[in-house]
Order: structure tokens, then C-alpha cells, then sequence
């Protein structure tokens, strides 16, 4: 039960659903055959689909309201993926019970309005009193969530790129609605969630793999604020932070939900955010459940406390 004073959230990313489904020889052109290639390479080793089953398992186990996914559901865009992917959504939850934000593999190709992650439509849509905080005119992204008073603020930084590239962008439009959205939000006392796939930093090989408009996401951050920032893409445990004019904002990027230790990325981890409002603030404890090796039960692996003033 959602109360105004205590609301989970459970962060979910980078699915790289399996089993992949078979192509017709004409969907393999491009980028697709290239992806279609690694996946049976390396990377159905790497996102064993037993792994996913058994952290969604220990989800619902756990107590919490609502659960939050940062995109990469599908691997290389076909159309049954998304079919598949559709599928297993409606599985983990009702779209009222669940939200979902596209990744660069979720845009793999070009697709047409009506194909694609658009198939989701439902888990990305806009409350009912949302409209209130919403910019006059704005497109589908950002869509805004509200329980109770905390607020869930999805963006998509989801493109098709060219081979080798899974760089993300927002846009200006998306930016601005953004930047009004927190501006609204934050006048009411709302607890501000902003997800999107890519994390929001101006990093290395920015074109090639990172949020291209990155510098124009974090200067609204620190102008507008926010309480917590969650994404996905790296496949990492990552707890950053960003300056705002208000307080310093958590930046938190979740593993894989189905990936097998690989190198220097770890075996695969969900995240449950639990947040309370205090006298003078919120208070948010961020619990990492997850595996450390393939046959191992799930187990907490981390827990770190944060603060945001009023």
C-alpha cells in the first residue's frame, strides 16, 4: 500500500531478453546482422535467461510498490522481440504497477510509430494528475508518474545510431519539458525521480557510447533538482552524485538483471529504493539484492542511506 509517507520503488534494468527469436534472413541486414552475430558469439552466454527468472522471483518476494525498469529489454530490435518482450512486462507486473523507459537497444533500427517499444505504450504513459505538471505542448516523453507525493519522471535518450554506437540523446524538446516538469513538481514538495537508460554525465567516448546532450541534462539537474537520478547501459553498480542548487543529487545505476559475472561486470543485481518523508526531509535507503556467482542464491549485497532537504 502507497502511503504518503513511505513508498518503494524496485529498479530493474538492461533485460537483454532471452531467448532471442529466430530471424528471417531480410531482418538481418545492417546493424542487425552484426548484433544477431555477437549475440550468439558471446552474449546469449552472458545474459543466461535462468538468471532473469530467478531475481524477478526474489522481487516479488520482497515488499514494494512499484518497479521501475531502465531499458534494454529487447537485444537487436526485431519484432518478435518486442512481441516477446510485451509479453514478459505484463508478467512482471500490471501497467499501472510498472514503468519502463527505453535504451539504445530498444531503438536498435529505425522502426515505424506503430512497431518497436511503442508496443509498450501503456507502461509509458502519464498518470491521470499528471496534467497539471506537464508543459502545454509536449511530446510523449517525458511521461510523469505520482504516488502519493513522490514522483517518477521518464525520459527516453533511446536513438537509432550506426553500427558499433549506443550512444543516447534526449533533445531540446524533451529538455525543456523536463526542466518544467521538475520546476513544477518542486513547488508542490514532490520527491523527484528522474530515469532515463544512459547515465547523465559528459564522460569519455561521449559520442560513441554516453548521453550526447549529457552537459544540457546536467545543468537542468542543478538548476531545477531532483532527489534521485536511476539509469541503466553500464551493466555496473554505480552510486554517483550530481551538484544541484539545493543538495547534492544521487545518481544510481543498477547491473544487468540478467547478466552472468563477465569480466569487470558483476553477476546481476535489482535495486529497491525506500523512501519516507521526514520532518525536515526524505530519507531514502537504497537495498541491492543480487547474485555473486550462476548457481548462488540471491542474497542483499549492498544498502547505503541518503538525505534530501525539504
Amino acid at each position: 500500500m502507497v502511503t504518503e509517507k513511505t513508498f518503494t520503488l524496485a529498479h530493474l534494468s538492461d533485460i537483454h531478453l532471452d531467448p532471442m527469436p529466430r530471424p528471417r534472413l531480410r531482418q538481418l541486414a545492417g546493424k542487425r546482422m552484426i548484433g544477431h552475430f555477437n549475440w550468439h558469439r558471446s552474449r546469449k552466454k552472458i545474459h543466461p535467461r535462468k538468471i532473469l527468472d530467478k531475481l524477478v522471483t526474489d522481487l516479488k518476494q520482497q515488499p514494494f510498490d512499484h518497479i521501475a525498469v531502465s531499458g534494454d529489454v529487447v537485444n537487436i530490435g526485431l519484432p518478435e522481440e518486442f512481441d516477446n518482450a510485451k509479453k514478459w512486462l505484463e508478467q512482471l507486473g500490471s501497467p499501472q504497477n510498472v514503468s519502463v523507459v527505453p535504451g539504445n537497444h530498444d531503438a536498435y533500427v529505425r522502426q515505424g510509430n506503430d512497431q518497436g517499444f511503442w508496443r509498450w505504450q501503456q507502461f509509458m504513459h502519464s498518470s491521470k494528475g499528471a496534467m497539471p505538471f506537464m508543459p502545454a505542448h509536449h511530446d510523449n516523453f517525458p511521461f510523469l508518474r505520482l504516488f502519493g507525493k513522490v514522483a517518477l519522471v521518464g525520459l527516453s535518450s533511446a536513438i537509432p545510431t550506426a553500427p558499433f554506437i549506443a550512444a543516447g540523446k534526449l533533445g531540446q524538446q524533451q529538455a525543456a519539458a523536463l526542466e518544467h516538469i521538475l520546476g513544477q513538481l518542486d513547488k508542490e514538495g514532490y520527491y523527484r525521480i528522474v530515469m532515463l537508460h544512459h547515465p547523465p554525465f559528459h564522460e569519455k567516448a561521449q559520442w560513441m557510447h554516453g548521453l550526447r546532450d549529457a552537459r544540457k541534462l546536467m545543468a537542468i539537474l542543478h538548476d531545477r533538482g531532483a532527489e534521485l537520478v536511476l539509469h541503466g547501459h553500464t551493466h555496473k553498480h554505480l552510486i554517483r552524485s550530481l551538484p544541484s542548487k539545493k543538495d547534492d543529487i544521487p545518481v544510481i545505476g543498477v547491473p544487468s538483471a540478467s547478466q552472468f559475472k563477465h569480466r569487470h561486470k558483476p553477476c546481476a543485481r535489482y535495486n529497491l529504493y525506500r523512501i519516507s518523508a521526514k520532518e525536515d526531509g526524505w530519507q531514502m535507503t537504497l537495498t541491492s539484492r543480487g547474485v555473486t556467482e550462476l548457481a548462488a542464491p540471491i542474497k542483499q549485497l549492498d544498502q547505503h542511506s541518503f538525505f534530501s532537504k525539504y
